[in-house]
């Protein structure tokens, strides 16, 4: 099954909060991630870019660095990439809501 991320609020989204919150402790600032194309998306194994070089590959069950077959990582089997800003700004739609904001009643 091939999974296709089409931008960073369907990233949020898929993935969760939990994700969303253990994988940006493994990015940064001016960082971007790419994300694995195979299983169902909700928890995929992930590499870390910074200005085109690579910092890490990791593991979306744990979020700890990937010991595996650098494979799983080629071109076909990972997302194009997602900057950190992006991501974040996806994140916060998605999962926090501006204070004042006025509850929605059914």
């Amino acid at each position: 099954m091939t999974i296709e991320w089409k931008d960073a609020d369907n990233v949020a989204a898929q993935v969760g909060e939990v994700f969303m919150i253990k994988m940006f402790a493994n990015l940064g600032a001016g960082t971007s991630v790419r994300l694995g194309l195979m299983g169902k998306g909700v928890t995929p194994n992930y590499q870390v870019e910074k200005n085109g070089e690579l910092r890490g590959h990791f593991r979306g069950t744990s979020h700890k660095v990937w010991s595996g077959d650098a494979k799983e990582f080629d071109s076909n089997r990972i997302s194009d990439p997602f900057a950190h800003e992006d991501l974040m700004a996806a994140f916060l739609r998605q999962y926090r809501k501006p204070r004042g904001t006025p509850l929605a009643y059914d």
